[in-house]
Parts: structure tokens; sequence; C-alpha cells
């Protein structure tokens, strides 16, 4: 009786373990996230610019993006375009996506 309950436990723990994200999408995932208060109105600009751009092909607007990267940094950059790499079904997005979702949520 005990080895089942043992066994039981054993299985039900495995089945809540999340795959960890791969290195290099946890260094991203924690560049996200280290957004401060000094850059989280430049990032809600930029989730706004993202969601109001869409799959639209506009210059003004990809321009505005840009500069809106190039305030956020080359590390936030990087990050950001090591999420845009990963197949969307992917543990990997999953957290990523989750990432920067927890930190549009911040935004007014």
């Amino acid at each position: 009786m005990k080895r089942i309950l043992i066994a039981c436990v054993a299985v039900a723990f495995a089945a809540s373990v999340v795959p960890a994200a791969s290195p290099e999408v946890d260094a991203a995932i924690k560049t996200i996230q280290s957004v401060g208060a000094a850059k989280m109105n430049v990032f809600c600009d930029l989730d706004k610019a993202l969601e109001a751009a869409g799959d639209k092909e506009d210059p003004a607007v990809q321009k505005q993006i840009e500069g809106l990267f190039a305030q956020l940094g080359p590390d936030f950059t990087t990050a950001w375009e090591v999420g845009g790499q990963l197949d969307e079904k992917s543990p990997d997005s999953t957290e990523f996506n989750a990432a920067v979702d927890a930190l549009a949520d911040k935004c007014p």
C-alpha cells in the first residue's frame, strides 16, 4: 500500500512539473522582467504601438516602434527578438509570452 501511495505521489509530481525554459529564453525573460519604473512608460507605449500596428505595413508606425525599442535598449531588443523566434506552441514561448503579458498588465 505504501508503494502505491509513493508511486501516485511521484506520478502527480512529475505531471505537475513544467519544463524550464532554455537558458537563452530564460535570459530573455529576465531581461523583459527587468524593465524598471523608468522605462515602464516606454514599454507601455511600445505595447500600444505594436497592438495598433497589427499586421499593417505602416512605415511611420514602424519607425515609432523602432524608436521605442531603441529607448528600451539593446538588451531588451535582443530579448524581444529571441521571443519572436520561438515556436508559438513551445513551452519556451508560453513562458516568454507570460512574462511579456505580466509586464503589459502593469500598463495603464
